[in-house]
C-alpha cells in the first residue's frame, strides 16, 4: 500500500496560528476582586477564590494558546524550509528535468 501524499498548507498553517494567537490574547483576567466581605459572609471569600481560580485558568490557556500558535508558525516556516531544499536537491541531482 503506497503512502498517501504529505500534503501542507503552510499560509493555513499561519493563518490558523493568527487566529490562536487572538483568541489568547482575548483570554483577559476578570475584574478585581472588591474588598472582602464581612467575615461572617463565607461567600465572599468563596466567590475570591473562584475568582482566582478562573485566572489561573484564563492564564494557563493563554499561554497554552500562545505556545501553540508559535509552535505552528515555525511548522509552516520549516516545512517550506525543507520543501525548498529538498527541491533545489532534486534539481542539482537531475539537471534540466
Amino acid at each position: 500500500m503506497a503512502p498517501s501524499p504529505l500534503k501542507v498548507d503552510p499560509d493555513g498553517l499561519r493563518s490558523l496560528a493568527r487566529e490562536v494567537s487572538d483568541a489568547a490574547a482575548g483570554l483577559k483576567p476578570g475584574p478585581a476582586q472588591a474588598a472582602a466581605g464581612p467575615a461572617w459572609q463565607p461567600s465572599a471569600a468563596a466567590v475570591g477564590d473562584v475568582s482566582a481560580g478562573i485566572d489561573h485558568i484564563d492564564a494557563e490557556c493563554s499561554k497554552a494558546l500562545t505556545e501553540f500558535g508559535t509552535n505552528l508558525t515555525k511548522a509552516a516556516t520549516a516545512y517550506e524550509a525543507t520543501d525548498a531544499a529538498g527541491g533545489a536537491a532534486v534539481s542539482r541531482a537531475m539537471p534540466g528535468r
